[in-house]
């Protein structure tokens, strides 16, 4: 397994959720539009009421601090976070 594989640690943000209960949505909008470093969130779904995003962090560990972060600071509900690999959140080669 490849180091870009292994280190494919992030946050899963369901955008919908945040969108729907107004719940951080203000800082979600901010983070994505000016915070996010180049690269950092991969788009896997896109709707008109916002869509599945990954945030890439550097460990699982990471990952797993960001989502607490996203919770008690931004007030993103928990419900509409998950800490998950990339590679697992894509479809496989083939599938829609």
């Amino acid at each position: 397994m490849s180091a870009a594989v292994a280190d494919d640690w992030g946050v899963l943000v369901n955008e919908c959720k945040v969108f729907a209960t107004a719940a951080g949505a203000e800082w979600w909008a901010l983070f994505t539009c000016h915070r996010a470093g180049p690269g950092r969130i991969t788009r896997l779904k896109e709707s008109i009421a916002g869509g599945l995003a990954h945030v890439a962090c550097d460990s699982k560990e990471d990952a797993e601090l960001f989502a607490e972060g996203l919770v008690s600071y931004a007030g993103i509900p928990k419900s509409a976070i998950t800490v998950a690999r990339l590679s697992k959140c894509q479809p496989k080669d083939g599938a829609a």
